[in-house]
């Protein structure tokens, strides 16, 4: 393309005259052009899914076009600019009849480039070509993969301005901050009752539908939450892959056995600037923090008090909510705090 060339394409299904624009580094005038499809367009007959024909030459199908579009006679400081527009032309019939966008035969889907096709038809293959090198788990794209692989560096990067939690992805750090500006844009259409985040509007929908739709294999019992089920699960079968090599202590998650070896290590990477003390873990950091600070940076949007802790105004927000996510798996009955859970059910032992 000749220098300072442009090409925006509108891809249609036959030419319809210059549909578009193509812009040349010299003045010209802009003219509307007929919308009916050009006679001299070579793709009459073409079969489906061919790109049609040859790419149509400037003269005359390409130089009718472009007189309609801009006028005859283009002159730039004197000069013919003959060998710019014929270069000009050539690309943008390149852009229309051979780069037209990639469509994919399972969707009809269509794609500007080849390999966003391809990446996109793996959908339909169930093929997952990224493997984490760590538990090797599979995925279909290279950035679910990353997001996955920060489960296993304890990688936060995206920080909360208000009060400095880490996420590990943007979206959730996005939820939280709904926490700091009182947002809630989810809203029940059974009761009014709104919520910051989507997941805890399903969660309540179920205390108006009763549906339990997480089911035990084990037993067959039913659950609202799928956090109930796990905890229903425990009975059945302690399983912990994670092991402490000084103790045998054994972990869920990956991460709670990385916490739990400092405590044979001693290491403590996160100190206070206040008063020196330090801690295990950049949360605990966090929490102690507000001793010194008396600031309640979370608040309940509904009654407006302040909370330290993100954790203390969750549990706070079950008065005005009622929900209970906390489920005796022995007779079913639900708590609005697991510590109300742990004394009920004492009673059945």
């Amino acid at each position: 393309m000749a220098p300072g060339c442009r090409t925006t394409p509108l891809l249609t299904p036959s030419c319809q005259g210059f549909v578009g624009r193509i812009s040349f580094p010299f003045p010209v005038a802009q003219r509307q052009i007929p919308s009916s499809p050009c006679p001299s367009t070579p793709r009459q007959g073409a079969e489906d899914g061919d790109q049609g024909g040859q790419i149509p030459t400037a003269e005359p199908h390409g130089r009718g076009h472009f007189e309609q579009l801009h006028g005859t006679g283009i002159q730039w400081g004197g000069k013919d600019k003959e060998v710019l527009w014929e270069e000009g032309f050539q690309t943008h019939s390149r852009v229309l009849w051979e780069e037209r966008p990639s469509l994919c035969q399972e969707s009809g889907q269509s794609f500007s480039q080849s390999n966003t096709r391809v990446q996109h038809q793996i959908i339909h293959s169930g093929e997952r070509p990224y493997d984490c090198p760590e538990c090797g788990k599979r995925f279909q794209t290279s950035s679910n993969l990353l997001k996955h692989q920060r489960i296993h560096t304890e990688e936060r990067p995206f920080c909360c301005p208000d009060c400095r939690k880490g996420f590990k992805q943007n979206s959730t750090l996005i939820t939280h901050r709904r926490i700091h500006t009182g947002e809630r844009p989810y809203e029940c259409g059974e009761c009014g009752m709104s919520f910051s985040n989507s997941f805890s509007l399903i969660r309540h929908q179920r205390i108006h539908t009763r549906e339990r739709p997480y089911e035990c294999e084990q037993c067959g019992k039913s659950f609202s939450q799928r956090s109930n089920l796990i905890r229903h699960q425990n009975i059945h079968a302690e399983e912990r892959p994670y092991k402490c090599g000084e103790c045998g202590k054994g972990f869920n998650q990956r991460s709670q056995l990385i916490i739990h070896q400092m405590i044979h290590t001693g290491e403590r990477p996160y100190n206070c600037l206040e008063c020196g003390k330090r801690f295990q873990t950049s949360s605990s950091l966090l929490v102690h923090q507000q001793i010194h600070t008396e600031e309640r940076p979370f608040h309940c949007p509904d009654c407006r008090k302040g909370f330290k802790r993100n954790f203390h105004l969750i549990r706070h927000q079950r008065i005005h909510t009622g929900e209970r996510p906390y489920e005796c798996p022995q007779c079913g009955k639900s708590f609005s705090d697991s510590s109300h859970l742990s004394q009920h059910q004492r009673r059945h032992r």
